[in-house]
């Protein structure tokens, strides 16, 4: 990579590790054993987590059109990421792989 970057998310109990070139790759490391990453990690082992997609401002007109097409999502509002607000949507309105949306700050 290009580029690395670190930043800690204490709100989603997760240590990231952004690898930056001409596609963004983000390891995630849980910092505390009842995360929803160590959860993950627990029950199915190391893989793919989720895909995240970044997002033209605002964020919360996209979780309108997600909702609107009928996707569960796990946001009503945005919220922080490590580098910009954030919102999810449901494994099972997707393909069974949870989805992040990212407007980056």
């Amino acid at each position: 990579p290009e580029e690395v970057e670190y930043y800690d998310v204490p709100s989603e109990k997760v240590r990231v590790a952004m690898l930056k070139g001409n596609t963004t790759i983000e390891l995630l490391e849980p910092t505390d054993g009842d995360s929803a990453v160590a959860k993950f990690l627990q029950g199915k082992g190391p893989g793919l987590h989720h895909c995240c997609f970044a997002v033209p401002p605002p964020l919360a007109a996209k979780i309108d059109e997600l909702k609107a097409a009928g996707f569960r999502v796990l946001d009503d509002a945005p919220r922080p990421g490590a580098v910009g607000k954030v919102c999810f949507v449901h494994p099972k309105s997707a393909g069974g792989i949870l989805m992040e949306f990212i407007e980056k700050e």
